[in-house]
């Protein structure tokens, strides 16, 4: 999941939590991307650098982007519907992994 954070081919979705799950999927993702056209270019770019068989639900609004990767599921939102869906109070506190290292601006140099 680095994609998202690092930018690879200036893909860089924003506000990120992780959460390791202690059931089906192992982990889950919840970022946010600026525009339509972003979300999309962040799903495809999953899609085409993982090798994981992708499963993608939400294309058609593209406001919230659901990417399942089996083991991984990555949730892609604009702004509003993040903050609609307030998504993260589902998930628990206690499997949020603190992803500082991998955000931090010499990480992105690599």
């Amino acid at each position: 999941m680095k994609i998202l954070v690092t930018g690879g081919a200036g893909f860089i979705g924003s506000n990120f939590v992780y959460y390791m799950l202690n059931v089906h999927p192992d982990y889950e993702i919840v970022c946010t991307g600026r525009s339509s056209t972003h979300i999309k270019a962040l799903a495809d770019e999953l899609d085409f650098r993982t090798d994981f068989d992708v499963r993608t639900e939400g294309r058609d609004g593209v406001s919230w982007l659901l990417i399942d990767l089996g083991c991984v599921i990555v949730h892609i939102f604009a702004r509003d519907a993040r903050e609609f869906y307030k998504l993260e109070r589902l998930l628990p506190e206690e499997g949020r992994i603190d992803i500082t290292a991998l955000t931090s601006p010499a990480v992105s140099q690599i």
